[in-house]
């Protein structure tokens, strides 16, 4: 299955919610800080809904912000992480 998408204002949208582990371990991340969402966003300079959206699926960060949020985490949540299982098996080829 593949994802189409389009590049809106700095962010990649995609047609299918494409959970990836950077949702997951970000989510998991801010839990075991105690940090809220609205903190972390801010920290990010996007907005709470922004932040919902990546946890989601529906949008991921755009190549700085994964950066941001690798160097607020202390890289827990690595730049990879945000790749899909699909786009994971490509790179690997």
């Amino acid at each position: 299955m593949s994802t189409v998408g389009r590049h809106v204002c700095g962010v990649y949208l995609y047609e299918m919610a494409n959970i990836t582990e950077g949702s997951r371990t970000l989510k998991a991340w801010l839990d075991r800080q105690d940090m809220s969402r609205v903190e972390f966003a801010g920290l990010c300079s996007v907005t709470r809904q922004t932040l919902y959206k990546w946890f989601d699926g529906t949008v991921r960060p755009g190549m700085a912000h994964q950066h941001r949020i690798a160097h607020l985490t202390n890289d827990t949540v690595r730049v990879s992480d945000w790749l899909t299982s699909e786009e994971r098996v490509d790179v690997t080829r």
